[in-house]
């Protein structure tokens, strides 16, 4: 009779023979487990790095942002009231001058000398306070200039710091490669190798974002300074030409240097809005062509071949199996991290669309507007050089007609000029109050992307503590 132990003992002998010949073959070419694999370790905290890094860049430059094109305090408001104050002086002196002129057609030598020189004096005053206030805010913007380089944000520094930030990450992207290369092929490394597709798509789009965002500020600054100073200097001139022009009430030969002095001022006016403008345009895009020779590339719109990237990643980590739990949740968290980052942009963008518009708007309304007021004033001080120099040995009845027709076209000007700038004022209170009710303020949308900045590093740093 056979032992029973020994049949159970020769059935565990066979159960393992057995096993061998059928799964040692798919146990050896497995080779070693995802989960120790060194390569993929590290190419995992590669990826968590070089997302950090462009996180981190992202955050520079949109701190930049905010800083650089922040006005200084009272701006708006102090400007308002000193155009407002000028405009209602020159209004003030058209008036006088216009009555003065208008009911002594006829008899010119009926003008009184006294109101005429009070409205010259208007008229000094009103070149006088807008001229101040230019060159009050050109010199603000200089002090603002100075502080900024003081605390390096300043555009050179900035310049500099962005290169060094986006060279850093491609020596990361390189160095991330070359880890790619010397993993085992799979499902999880064709995953791998698309997310270093998308954080290549994420680092040019931050490239493309911070190219905009440098030339914006640098035309920003250049523009603002180049309309303050074309208008103090054309109001500083309109100021000194009517200190001649008070003195002809006494002698008459200071009537035609004063009023032949106004005309260049008048051009100046003329061409300040649309000049600034293009020489805004003009320095934007020199600086995106000096940003893009610094970092060696053209600067393009990557939202498209993000979203593209993400799309395949979605069907490629659907194939991944569970041998590698640790590799597949830290690339999931960071493929959820990259799609957020990527959403938010998308939204800022869309968000930013009205206020754009409206800037837009605002500046083409200048560029015909300026020019239009600043002609009234150049007709006045046209008519009145003419009337000077070709009339003086005719009829004072015909320089006196002249002189009132200008003024009527001064008036216009004024008139139009101070209508104008209060209602450009009060639209932009109800577009601003209407932004901050829509929550589409560019200071509270920029502050938004900082704070998403913050969650989603925060999130990745966590991640990035868990991973071996």
């Amino acid at each position: 009779m056979r032992n029973p132990a020994s049949n159970s003992f020769g059935r565990r002998i066979l159960s393992v023979f057995f096993a061998l010949i059928f799964f040692a073959p798919q146990a050896f070419a497995q080779g070693p487990s995802l989960e120790t694999s060194d390569a993929y370790i590290k190419l995992s905290r590669q990826s968590e790095n070089i997302l950090l890094k462009e996180l981190d860049l992202e955050r520079y430059y949109i701190q930049y942002w905010i800083d650089a094109k922040k006005d200084p305090k009272f701006r708006r408001i102090r400007y308002f009231l000193a155009q407002q104050a000028a405009a209602g002086c020159s209004l003030g002196q058209n008036i006088t001058l216009a009555s003065e002129y208008g009911r002594h057609l006829s008899y010119p030598e009926r003008n009184n000398d006294g109101t005429l020189k009070r409205a010259y004096s208007l008229a000094i005053v009103s070149g006088s306070t807008a001229a101040t206030a230019s060159s009050f805010e050109l010199l603000s913007n200089a002090y603002t200039a100075l502080q900024n380089k003081r605390k390096k944000r300043d555009p050179k520094t900035a310049a500099n710091e962005f290169v060094r930030r986006v060279k850093e990450i491609d020596g990361l992207l390189l160095e991330r490669n070359r880890t790619l290369a010397a993993c085992p092929s799979g499902r999880l490394k064709d995953a791998l190798a698309e997310e270093g597709n998308l954080l290549k798509h994420l680092r040019d789009w931050c490239v493309s974002d911070l190219i905009d965002i440098w030339s914006d500020v640098k035309s920003y600054q250049a523009g603002n300074s180049v309309f303050y100073a074309l208008d103090a200097t054309a109001n500083w001139i309109i100021a000194t030409s009517f200190m001649l022009t008070i003195k002809s009430v006494d002698r008459s030969s200071y009537s035609g240097p004063g009023t032949f002095l106004s005309i260049p001022a008048d051009v100046i006016l003329m061409v300040s809005a649309p000049l600034s403008t293009k020489v805004s345009t003009i320095l934007s895009n020199r600086a995106k062509k000096k940003m893009g020779r610094m970092l060696n590339e053209e600067p393009h719109e990557m939202s498209n071949e993000t979203d593209e990237s993400l799309k395949r990643l979605d069907v490629l980590t659907k194939g991944l199996d569970d041998s590698s739990r640790i590799m597949t949740d830290t690339l999931a968290e960071r493929i959820a991290v990259s799609r957020t980052w990527s959403n938010r942009c998308v939204d800022f963008i869309q968000d930013r669309e009205e206020d754009l518009r409206h800037l837009e708007k605002v500046a083409s309304q200048q560029n015909i507007a300026g020019p239009i007021i600043g002609a009234c004033f150049l007709e006045q001080d046209v008519a009145d050089t003419f009337a000077y120099y070709n009339y003086s040995t005719r009829s004072k009845q015909t320089i006196n007609a002249v002189a009132f027709s200008g003024t009527l076209f001064a008036l216009t000007g004024t008139t139009a000029n101070l209508g104008l700038t209060t209602w450009n004022y009060i639209s932009e209170i109800k577009h601003r109050r209407k932004l901050k009710r829509n929550h589409q303020d560019p200071e509270e949308l920029l502050k938004g992307r900082l704070a998403t900045i913050d969650q989603l590093e925060s999130s990745l740093s966590a991640k990035l503590r868990q991973t071996p």
